[in-house]
């Protein structure tokens, strides 16, 4: 909700800023305004950063030679050598995640009929600057009025689908079967995608209270490394439950203590119920010990996950 609010109001000021300084390139503002929303504000300025060094280099090298022979624009052979070099430069330059916008930038100036390169690179580099800023400004306002509770928002929403996935788990012990492998290839994408989002947040300081941002994120990341090794840990357990071909009234039991631990991820138990202490032995007198150090480390990796998500986690939001 708030990516997609952000997307829209950044997006429209940037058109209107764009008319107002009466730029003709509206579009490229709203563009790169909506390429810059990101979860934070510090995310947001990286990729604003890369916007305008891209759009400076695409410009630099395309925009030089039509200076001098402006019958090079539109051209095949001077649009070929003009991309090759834009983009062999941000490679060597270290801007390899720029190259698509510099490239951009050398089709904008070739294509574009602009009465000269020097109107061309003005209306390319003012519209991408006016897009920067408004997405900057727009990143850094909402993540300095609600980052914390979009924060753990978002934790709250990998601890659910990782608790699914415990669920699943927990039905695929309890039939001896193999459990939903595009389940847990979600959650890992899940957990990937927060780990990189809060790995952001974790460098704010653009704004007041950025301190308390970076906590939070901090907290979130802790978070995302035990729900990681609590899809680890259920994946492990149900290979192993299903090649070990255990008594069907053991496995209930496993699977009953996994149930439990995924609804307490999904919110709808109060806390990781405990390990019952016999369970473990009656494990290790199978001949399974590792399905035993398993159930234990993921019920400890359950407790890890819900202890460290933000403060203002809730499961019910």
């Amino acid at each position: 909700m708030h990516l997609a609010l952000k997307a829209g109001v950044a997006s429209a000021l940037a058109v209107v800023m764009c008319r107002v300084l009466g730029l003709d390139d509206s579009l490229s503002a709203g563009f790169v305004a909506l390429a810059c929303v990101s979860p934070s504000a510090y995310a947001g300025l990286r990729n604003g950063l890369l916007q305008l060094g891209g759009s400076v280099l695409g410009s630099v090298v395309a925009g030089a030679p039509l200076l001098v022979w402006p019958a090079l624009h539109g051209s095949p052979w001077a649009l070929i050598v003009s991309m090759t070099v834009a983009v062999l430069a941000c490679l060597a330059l270290g801007l390899s995640s720029a190259y698509f916008v510099s490239g951009f930038t050398v089709l904008y100036l070739h294509l574009l009929p602009y009465p000269s390169a020097v109107v061309s690179v003005s209306e390319r580099l003012g519209a991408v600057l006016i897009g920067v800023v408004v997405a900057t400004v727009v990143n850094t306002a909402i993540s300095a009025i609600d980052g914390e509770r979009i924060a753990a928002r978002r934790v709250a929403r990998v601890q659910r689908e990782v608790g699914l996935v415990l669920t699943d788990c927990a039905e695929a012990i309890r039939g001896g079967s193999s459990s939903n492998g595009a389940l847990f290839g979600r959650a890992f994408g899940a957990v990937a995608a927060l780990r990189a989002d809060l790995a952001d947040a974790a460098h704010e300081n653009l704004f007041p209270g950025a301190t308390r941002a970076r906590a939070s994120a901090s907290r979130g990341l802790r978070a995302a490394d035990a729900l990681e090794a609590c899809a680890h840990l259920a994946k492990e357990m149900s290979l192993i439950a299903e090649e070990a071909k255990l008594d069907p009234a053991l496995l209930e039991r496993v699977a009953s203590v996994v149930a439990v631990f995924g609804a307490t991820l999904r919110g709808e138990a109060p806390r990781a119920a405990s390990i019952p202490e016999d369970l473990a032995d009656v494990l290790n007198s199978a001949s399974e010990p590792v399905l035993g150090s398993a159930i234990r480390r993921l019920g400890r990796a359950t407790e890890a996950a819900v202890a460290a998500a933000p403060s203002s986690f809730s499961a019910k939001e």
